[in-house]
């Protein structure tokens, strides 16, 4: 029996990466029931999360022919879950992203921002709380009664794994550096697997790079006489541009270039008048 719902698993799994166009692998480490429930919620109608072992993903992806598979399939270890949809794998990505709830931290995590302590009054009488503000290298003075952080200080930089003193710390200050909600490693789309650094990238910036890319790639036909519908007009502008140049320069009279000689022309019997003072 325990055979078969394994073989079914494995049955479903292709299927589903065959029927949407759309794979991608989610860290499901430290996800709480109740937010995955709630993103499950959101995300009714438009993909579809499935959690099983591994091992039973590794042998649906090798039993499907789908483009790409066996690159995913390398990125599926630890506690990892997989998404299916037919939406844009950016506008996805972006939407979990928008969707996740801010947490406190706990001892061992790693904090995914800088963590500041602002410059300002505190709800801290002086005391023996003091002794945590000089064990975080935060210069304080008292107020009123009160500790005053003297400038806004850094106390873990991104990337730092907390400690237990550090996040019951921070805590006092209501700091939640943590994010909780689907945690994408990568998705497969049309045989291209894109990790979260590129599905992080923002939209603006593809944009820009395309403008970018579109402009070089116009100024290199162009340079080296490479003709195509985008540069040929560019080419075009330019031949006739040098050639009115020449024909303006050589006093070729013809009706397109009669208008640039004769200023020319105007110009010199201009500065000849002023040189004679006449």
């Amino acid at each position: 029996m325990v055979n078969e719902q394994k073989l079914q698993a494995v049955d479903d799994l292709k299927k589903l990466a065959g029927s949407y166009s759309v794979v991608g692998v989610l860290n499901m480490h430290k996800m709480p029931a109740k937010q995955l429930l709630d993103i499950r919620n959101a995300l009714a109608g438009e993909a579809k999360i499935r959690m099983a072992k591994s091992s039973l993903m590794k042998r649906a992806f090798q039993s499907s022919d789908k483009k790409g598979l066996p690159e995913l399939e390398k990125l599926l270890t630890g506690e990892v879950a997989l998404i299916f949809t037919n939406q844009n794998p950016f506008k996805l990505y972006n939407f979990l992203e928008k969707n996740k709830q801010p947490a406190a931290a706990k001892p061992g995590d790693v904090t995914p921002i800088d963590i500041v302590i602002p410059a300002g009054p505190t709800q801290f009488a002086a005391g023996p709380v003091i002794s945590e503000f000089q064990k975080a290298k935060i210069k304080t003075t008292v107020e009123n009664g009160k500790i005053t952080v003297k400038e806004d200080t850094v106390v873990a930089k991104a990337g730092t794994q907390l400690t237990k003193e550090l996040t019951e710390f921070i805590m006092k200050f209501g700091i939640k550096p943590m994010k909780i909600g689907l945690d994408v490693v990568a998705m497969l789309d049309n045989g291209t697997v894109f990790g979260k650094d590129v599905l992080g990238v923002p939209a603006e910036e593809y944009l820009a790079g395309m403008l970018m890319s579109y402009h070089k790639a116009l100024n290199l036909s162009v340079n080296v006489g490479y003709p195509n519908k985008e540069s040929v007009k560019v080419m075009i502008a330019n031949a006739f541009r040098n050639a009115k140049h020449i024909a303006t320069e050589k006093g070729i009279y013809e009706k397109e270039v009669m208008g640039d000689i004769m200023a020319k022309y105007k110009n010199i019997a201009e500065n000849m008048k002023r040189r004679l003072n006449v």
